[in-house]
This record gives structure tokens, sequence and C-alpha cells, in this order.
């Protein structure tokens, strides 16, 4: 720290001991990296209000425009939200995974929102809107990965530069992506939260949080989305160019593509269980 050291020209933080250092060294130190710590949460804020703002509005506007054309009802653009609730139903009601009750059907590709359907829907089997809250919740999370890219923390002190905060939202596309009531919302905040995770270490702005993080974010984006395995190989490249070692792309390759087997084992058992019930 330059004021620390211009205030004791022979003081170093890694060799002088914390006996020697006065309150006021010792005050300055553990300030000097909070302020500005603050200013960037303050700044990530606002962008995230900015954004999650217009979203809302946008989306506010959007539904009313859906339900006055159709006189007060709500319909989906493709028939996939209702296929998810379907299986979503039957496997907490009958504890199959299939269309059917009783007859295994291999209808999805994401388990895992298929899973995630399921709590809500045993307890009111007519939520066709728990798709949408869920994207809601995801564009969120999206919004809050974004939120904290420099440039846009930059903009935010110009109106222009809110102007543009305002818009990513927009840009995005996250209005139509959560009408879809698909997981690709979902999707998208996972694979956006990992490249933050894996910027901010790279900067060394995140060190002190085990890589299982990065391996969790892969697992789940895998059970959400098979082809997110391909994300591992990503996550092996920067590992590689970090010197981590072999080792730890072997296992960033493992864990994406071994949850993609274990997702589809895990699924087959459920259903195997629940057509033996039945």
């Amino acid at each position: 720290d330059e004021r620390l050291s211009a205030s004791h020209p022979t003081c170093r933080q890694d060799l002088v001991p914390a006996a020697d250092l006065t309150p006021d060294d010792s005050a300055r130190i553990l300030r000097a990296p909070t302020t500005p710590a603050r200013l960037v949460t303050g700044r990530a804020s606002s962008v995230f209000l900015i954004a999650a703002g217009s979203f809302v509005t946008v989306l506010a506007i959007v539904l009313a425009i859906i339900l006055n054309g159709q006189g007060g009802t709500f319909t989906y653009a493709i028939d996939d939200p209702m296929i998810h609730l379907s299986l979503a139903r039957n496997l907490g009601h009958h504890g199959t995974f299939g269309l059917t009750p009783g007859v295994y059907e291999s209808a999805s590709s994401s388990p895992l929102w298929v899973f995630l359907l399921v709590p809500v829907l045993i307890v009111s089997s007519g939520a066709w809107w728990l798709p949408i809250v869920l994207n809601i919740a995801a564009a969120a999370w999206v919004l809050a990965a974004f939120a904290r890219l420099p440039f846009l923390r930059t903009a935010v002190d110009d109106a222009w530069g809110r102007v543009l905060i305002a818009a990513v939202p927009i840009g995005l596309g996250l209005v139509p992506l959560v009408l879809t009531g698909m997981e690709h919302t979902l999707h998208a905040a996972l694979v956006a939260q990992l490249l933050w995770w894996l910027v901010a270490r790279s900067e060394g702005r995140w060190t002190r949080r085990p890589a299982t993080l990065w391996y969790a974010c892969v697992a789940l984006g895998t059970l959400l989305r098979f082809e997110t395995a391909f994300v591992a190989v990503g996550v092996a490249l920067f590992r590689i160019r970090s010197r981590e070692g072999l080792p730890a792309v072997r296992e960033a390759v493992f864990v994406g593509v071994r949850v993609e087997r274990v997702g589809i084992l895990a699924v087959g058992h459920v259903v195997a269980v629940g057509v033996r019930a039945e």
C-alpha cells in the first residue's frame, strides 16, 4: 500500500510483524480494499436495477398484449412447456417419466428442468404459470451476471449509458425467451455464472473459493441441457492456460461427461422404479 509505505518507508506488509504496525496503519490497510469494493458493488446494483426494471416493464406489456388478444387466456407459443409440465406431473403423482402414467417415454432432453417443476405440481397440478416464474428468476440471474461487467458498471454514470443498460435485456431476447417456458433461460444463467467465475479467477479476484463450484455449475448445466458437457472442454482449456495441470483438465472433462451419463441413468432408474410401482 503506497500510503503505508509513505508513512513507514522500511515497512512491507509481508515482512513487518503486525505488532510493529500502529492502529492508524492497521486501519488504513483494512479500509483500502473495502472502499473500491463498495463502489463496484453499488454500481453493479444500479446496473441490475435498471436492467431488471426494463425487463419487468417490457415483460408486463407483452403479457398484457397477449392476455388482451386472447380474452384473458395465456398460451405458450410452442408445445414443449406443456410436455414438460405433463412429464413433471406424472413423475410427481405417478412416479413415471412419461406423458402417460405408467408408460415410460424419453420425451425430454432436460431432466433437471422436469425435476424442478415436480414439487409445485405435486401441490398444484394446474400450475401452468410455473415455467414462466422459473424463467423470470433465471432471467434475473442472467442480468445479475451481466451487471458485474466492467463496461456496464462504467456506463451507469452516463445518461446514454443508462439507456444502453436498459436495452440489455431487450438485446439479449430475455422477454421472448422467458415466455417460451423452456429451460434455456436457466441454462444461459448457469453458463454466464460459470464464465464469470472463470474470468474472476483468471484476474485474481476470486481465489478463496474451491474449483468445486465450477464443476457444480457444469454438472447442473449438463443435467439441464446434455450438450452443456461441451462446456467442460472450455473449462479444461482455461485450466490448461492457467497452468493448473493435466489432473485438473481430466477432472473438468470427467465431470461434464460423467454427469451426462449419471443424469441419464438416474432418470432411467426413477422411471424403472415408477413403472414397477405402476
